[in-house]
C-alpha cells in the first residue's frame, strides 16, 4: 500500500433533485428471483425505523426515487410514517430490473416545497384493479382501495375483514373469517381471450370443496377458489362455466402462498409459489373466450360460499402477465427480506494529487477502539493565533470561551475501505482561497478538552509529502495502492 493523503467526496443527490437532502438510502434488489431483464416492473419498496428518511415531510411528499443513473422514476406511496427520530415507509417503484446483476434504486427526500408526486401511473393500463386488502375497514363505501387509475374501491360497509401483518415486512393483509368479505364496486371489466388474477393466500384449513378466494359475479365470468386436500381452482365462464383444478399441488395449512392463474388464448396456467420458490405448475389446452362483464368482484366471500383465510394484494389484469414477472412480484411480497437491502449511500475516496489542496484531508488513525474520540485543531501556519472555523482562519485570543473553542474543532470519524483493514478519519475542509501551506493540526482526545490542554500529538508540513508522515496517536495518511 502506497502512502499520501486522500480525498473524500461526500454523496450528492442527483441534478433532477436539487434541493433534495443529501446522502441518500440505496436499495438493492436482488437478481436472485428475476430469470429475465424486467422493463417496468412494479418494485416494491420498504424500510423500517430509517434516520435518513426522518428529514422528509411528515406526509411524505417529498420522497423521491432514482435509478443509478439519477433518472426519477414514477413511484406510488402505500405509507408512510415518522417516529420519535425515524421513519418506516412502503412504496411501489416503477424500475427496469436487471437479470444478471443487482438493481440500484436511490431514494431521496428533505424537500420542504415538494408536491406530492405519488401516482396510479405505477399501474399500467392493462391492470383493471390492484387491492391490497390492508386497510383497518369502517363503515364508509371504498374502505378498501383500488390502487389503479379506475379506482375500483369497495361497496360493503358490514361484514368486513380484520387488517393483519403480511408475510413480510410493509405488505399487510386482511383474515376473513368466513362471514366477513370485500365487496368491490361494478366495473372491472376483465374477459375476452387474455387475463391474469394473482395474490397472497393463506388457509387455516383445507376442508371444503368451492370456498371461494375471489370471485366476479353477473355472470361468474373468474372464480378462484379452494379445493378439499390442499387444492386450488380456477373457474371461467367460456360459453359455460369451466373449471381448472390443481393436481398434487398439495399446499399446506397456516402457509403463504402466492396464487397466480394466466390465461392467453391458447392455455390456461396455474401457479403456485410459496417462500421457497414455485411449488405447484400447471397447464391447461384453451382457446375459448371469457365472457366479459362489469358485475361485483368478491373477496372471500358470495351468496353461495364463503372461505376462512387471509389474503393481501390482489390483481386482476386483461393480460396474460409473463412469468418472469409474476415469479419475481412473489419473491418480492413473500421474501423481501432477502430480496432487497436497504443502506445509506456512502461517498467515494480518491488520492490528492501534489498540486491538489481542496477537498477533505484524512488520515487513518490506529487509536485504541475505533470510538476514541479525536478532535483537530487547523493552525494557520503563518500566525498560530489563527485558528480554522469551518469557514476562515480566526483569532483564537478572541474567541468568547472554551466552547466557542471547542466549535472550532473539526470531528475526526471512523471510515473503512472495502478492500483493506486500514480506518479513515476525516480532518477538514480546506478551500483553495484559504488553504494554507505549511499545513498545521493539533489533536485533542478527551471530551473535557479545553484551549490550555496538551495536544496528543501535532502535525506539521511543508509540502502534502510531508502531511502524509505524521499522525495523531500513532497514526498516518493513506491512499489505496
Amino acid at each position: 500500500m502506497a502512502t499520501g493523503l486522500l480525498k473524500y467526496t461526500p454523496p450528492a443527490v442527483p441534478a433532477a433533485l436539487t434541493g433534495w437532502l443529501a446522502p441518500g438510502v440505496s436499495f438493492t434488489i436482488s437478481n436472485t428471483n428475476v430469470d429475465s431483464d424486467l422493463t417496468a416492473a412494479v418494485v416494491l419498496i420498504t424500510f423500517t425505523d430509517n434516520a435518513y428518511f426522518y428529514n422528509a415531510l411528515a406526509n411524505g411528499y417529498d420522497v423521491r426515487f432514482t435509478n443509478a443513473a439519477g433518472t426519477v422514476l414514477t413511484h406510488q406511496r402505500l405509507s408512510f410514517t415518522k417516529g420519535a427520530s425515524t421513519a418506516s415507509g412502503t412504496f411501489l417503484v416503477v424500475s427496469d430490473v436487471d437479470h444478471d446483476a443487482a438493481t440500484v434504486i436511490k431514494g431521496y427526500c428533505g424537500k420542504a416545497d415538494a408536491s406530492d408526486t405519488s401516482s396510479t401511473d405505477v399501474w399500467a393500463s392493462s391492470y383493471k384493479g390492484v387491492w391490497p386488502l390492508t386497510e383497518a375497514g369502517g363503515t364508509a363505501v371504498g374502505n378498501y382501495k383500488d390502487l389503479t387509475s379506475a379506482a375500483h374501491h369497495s361497496v360493503n360497509t358490514t361484514n368486513q375483514p380484520t387488517a393483519i401483518s403480511g408475510p413480510v415486512a410493509g405488505v399487510g393483509a386482511s383474515t376473513f373469517n368466513g362471514s366477513t368479505y370485500v365487496q368491490i364496486a361494478e366495473g372491472v371489466a376483465v374477459g375476452g381471450t387474455g387475463f391474469t388474477i394473482e395474490g397472497l393466500c393463506k388457509f387455516a384449513a383445507w376442508n371444503n370443496d368451492a370456498n371461494y378466494i375471489a370471485q366476479r359475479q353477473n355472470p361468474n365470468s373468474i372464480q378462484v377458489s379452494t379445493m378439499a386436500s390442499g387444492e386450488m381452482r380456477l373457474s371461467l365462464w367460456l360459453a359455460s362455466e369451466t373449471s381448472f383444478d390443481t393436481s398434487g399441488a398439495g399446499c399446506e395449512v397456516d402457509t403463504w402462498y402466492y396464487f397466480a392463474a394466466t390465461y392467453n388464448g391458447t392455455n390456461v396456467i396455474l401457479r403456485i409459489y410459496s417462500a421457497a420458490g414455485l411449488v405447484h405448475e400447471q397447464s391447461f389446452d384453451e382457446t375459448g373466450t371469457i365472457a366479459t362483464n362489469i358485475g361485483y368482484t368478491y373477496f372471500a366471500s358470495n351468496s353461495w360460499s364463503a372461505v376462512a383465510c387471509n389474503l393481501g394484494f390482489w390483481r386482476i389484469s386483461n393480460a396474460a402477465v409473463a412469468e418472469d414477472l409474476i415469479k419475481f412480484t412473489a419473491a418480492q411480497l413473500l421474501t423481501t427480506g432477502s430480496q432487497l437491502t436497504v443502506a445509506n449511500i456512502a461517498g467515494t475516496w480518491a488520492a490528492v494529487t501534489d498540486g491538489e489542496v481542496t477537498g477533505e484531508m484524512l488520515l487513518a488513525c490506529e487509536a485504541a477502539t475505533t470510538t476514541t474520540a479525536v478532535w483537530a485543531e487547523i493552525r494557520d501556519p503563518e500566525d498560530v493565533r489563527y485558528i480554522w472555523n469551518g469557514t476562515a482562519y480566526v483569532d483564537c485570543y478572541t474567541l468568547a470561551d472554551t466552547a466557542a473553542w471547542q466549535a472550532c474543532l473539526v470531528p475526526m470519524w471512523a471510515q473503512t475501505l472495502a478492500d483493506d483493514t486500514i480506518t479513515l478519519y476525516r480532518v477538514g475542509q480546506v478551500p483553495a482561497a484559504l488553504a494554507r501551506l505549511p499545513f498545521t493540526v493539533r489533536y485533542f482526545s478527551s471530551d473535557t478538552r479545553a484551549p490550555g490542554d496538551v495536544p496528543i500529538d501535532s502535525q506539521v508540513g511543508k509540502t502534502l509529502a510531508a502531511l502524509c508522515q505524521t499522525n495523531p496517536s500513532a497514526a498516518k495518511a493513506y491512499m489505496t495502492a
